[in-house]
């Protein structure tokens, strides 16, 4: 089986997913595939995790322009050795990989869109108020409350803006998921408590499918 987790910034997305393939015996997938990036295009994983779950800036596409002239640029490679089409490739090869090992929890990374027809995947999506969150990032990175809106806007545009970018799709969209979780209601315990349920009665339904 695998999970795919998608989630808002300051839900707890890590946690939830850490304790999850904690408790499954599953591989947790996340910077696992920065640092597969990385080996893969021949950069640091510094380089690799600029482009983890981002896109090209208007900064990127400047400065390949003022290089490039008018000629197609295609992948724009930067000052960080690698573009954002080629972290893209080397993403979806990483996550593909994982997936066709099985018994994963793959974190972000567009995997519910990419993944959205393997067999035997559960996809939940990780959602809470936005005064909830920034108490949240508050507390767990001891700044003030400017910040944590600031930081929580900034992330989750990244995360919306990746998916429409490389998959056109709305990344709030309900239908890409199985399993919606408010955060603020249940916990981190109470969402691992709820992914394990759902994941057993997907697995039952499977079986009963085959029999």
């Amino acid at each position: 089986m695998i999970i795919t987790i998608s989630r808002e910034f300051g839900c707890g997305g890590w946690d939830v997913a850490r304790l999850l393939a904690r408790r499954l015996k599953y591989h947790l997938v996340d910077k696992e595939v920065i640092a597969a990036v990385a080996r893969a295009a021949g950069v640091p994983y510094n380089a690799a995790a600029e482009r983890d779950e981002a896109v090209e800036g208007w900064m990127d596409r400047m400065a390949a322009s003022l290089t490039l002239g008018a000629v197609e640029m295609g992948g724009v490679t930067t000052s960080t050795g690698l573009s954002a089409k080629t972290a893209l490739e080397h993403t979806q090869k990483t996550i593909r990989t994982y997936a066709e090992e099985d018994n994963a929890v793959i974190l972000g990374r567009g995997a519910v869109v990419l993944l959205a027809d393997h067999p035997h995947t559960l996809h939940a999506f990780l959602f809470a108020p936005l005064d909830w969150r920034t108490r949240q990032v508050m507390d767990r990175e001891k700044i003030p409350v400017e910040e944590a809106e600031a930081r929580i806007k900034y992330f989750d545009r990244q995360r919306s803006l990746y998916i429409k970018t490389y998959y056109h799709r709305d990344w709030r969209d309900p239908s890409l998921y199985d399993l919606g979780i408010n955060m603020q209601r249940v916990g981190i315990e109470g969402a691992v408590e709820l992914l394990t349920f759902a994941l057993g009665r997907l697995a039952a339904l499977g079986k009963q499918a085959v029999a």
